[in-house]
């Protein structure tokens, strides 16, 4: 004999695993629209080698570049973003194959680590932002830690250096003091922890931004997994308690 609850019993329990089975894909992209303002504390200039098959614009072995820390105001988001519209964001370039689009655009924020970097490079990244970020807000700063990024990201020997007879195959020529400042860093990026969080900006129309700030408050998927089969263990006791009365 069926008991009379069952069916209302068994469809709830159904709705239930489909709620759970939704909560656990992934969340939605996060989007940040962006107004460059310009370089954050101002800019040196310089020029940048590449000996390899060039990653620079048109795939010069050389090219004259402005260095420094750039600023955006955010107009708007959409998503868990850890960033606040109306605040402003600070970044850095970590693609020089193309030229940043000043005028407002759209960026995908994605963590650092499901971005192309090497295993090497995301530790190179993290390590010198811990030892260094103390130095940006200022434009010695900010020039030499870009100058360290551009050199973290197209190296392709296995010493870090923009100048003298340690730099490899990406080097650089001018940027004032900042240059020996970029390579005193990297040369002990060892010494330093990896406890930092970094984000990048993908835009298909301007080049790729790096960004430091805080953790995303979006649960792991393992996560939501986890909690999903608490929930479902606990209908499910719950209704058979009501069938068996």
């Amino acid at each position: 004999m069926t008991s009379t609850t069952q069916k209302p019993a068994t469809l709830t329990l159904l709705l239930l695993i489909l709620v759970l089975a939704a909560g656990t894909v992934k969340a939605g992209p996060i989007t940040l629209d962006l107004q460059y303002t310009g370089f954050a504390n101002g800019s040196t200039s310089g020029t940048l080698y590449d000996q390899t098959s060039s990653k620079l614009i048109g795939g010069q072995g050389s090219l004259g570049v402005q260095a420094g820390m750039f600023a955006f105001n955010i107009l708007d988001t959409v998503g868990d973003s850890p960033f606040e519209a109306g605040s402003t964001l600070y970044a850095f370039c970590i693609e020089t194959g193309i030229a940043l689009h000043k005028g407002e655009t759209q960026y995908t924020l994605i963590n650092a680590a499901d971005y192309t970097f090497s295993g090497a490079q995301l530790q190179a990244f993290e390590q010198l932002y811990a030892g260094n970020h103390g130095a940006l807000g200022a434009k010695s700063g900010d020039v030499a830690f870009q100058l360290a990024a551009w050199e973290i990201l197209n190296e392709t020997t296995a010493d870090y250096a923009l100048s003298g007879d340690d730099k490899g195959t990406f080097y650089s020529s001018d940027f004032q003091g900042a240059r020996a400042t970029a390579d005193s860093w990297l040369s002990v990026l060892a010494e330093h922890p990896v406890d930092f969080h970094m984000y990048v900006l993908k835009a298909g129309n301007s080049q790729d931004l790096l960004v430091f700030g805080p953790p995303v408050t979006v649960p792991e998927p393992a996560m939501l997994t986890l909690l999903g089969t608490g929930l479902l263990v606990i209908a499910v006791v719950s209704m058979r308690r009501r069938l068996s009365r």
